[in-house]
């Protein structure tokens, strides 16, 4: 993952999607071999159901799903979506609620390829669905779909 590929996806989804990435906002990226993690904080503070309705909105991304790790309590809901490789862009968001159901930061995950991408959300969502409940979530015959049918 080159230095290129981050500042060209900050640049693009500050004019894309300015309710969730500010180019003004971007905390920093951990570069690795097959992918790059940055971590945005929000424009504003979003209610989880809120930035799911944010992240559906966006007509690139497909939601993944939406996790609720305990009945007992709201704290470290988590949701993902994903860009749909069919727009050629590779590229997933998580963010997770406090305690008191908001989030502040994003963590996009950028991809060198499809390859890596369409595992590594597999892979996510079999984990997601080990634990907790899941309030919404894609099958996976659905995301495979996403990478096959392009």
């Amino acid at each position: 993952m080159q230095k290129e590929q981050i500042d060209r996806f900050i640049t693009l989804a500050s004019l894309e999607m300015p309710a969730l990435v500010s180019q003004s906002l971007f905390q920093g990226a951990e570069v690795y071999e097959d992918y790059a993690l940055l971590t945005f904080r929000l424009p504003k503070v979003y209610p989880i159901e809120e930035l799911i309705d944010e992240l559906e909105d966006q007509m690139e991304l497909e939601l993944l799903y939406h996790h609720v790790p305990s009945k007992d309590t709201p704290f470290g809901q988590r949701c993902c979506a994903y860009s749909n490789p069919r727009f050629g862009h590779m590229h997933k968001l998580n963010a997770q609620a406090d305690d008191r159901m908001e989030c502040d930061t994003l963590y996009v995950t950028l991809y060198d390829s499809l390859e890596v991408m369409g595992s590594e959300l597999r892979e996510e969502l079999t984990r997601v669905m080990k634990g907790g409940k899941l309030l919404y979530a894609v099958t996976e015959e659905e995301l495979l779909k996403d990478f096959i049918c392009l």
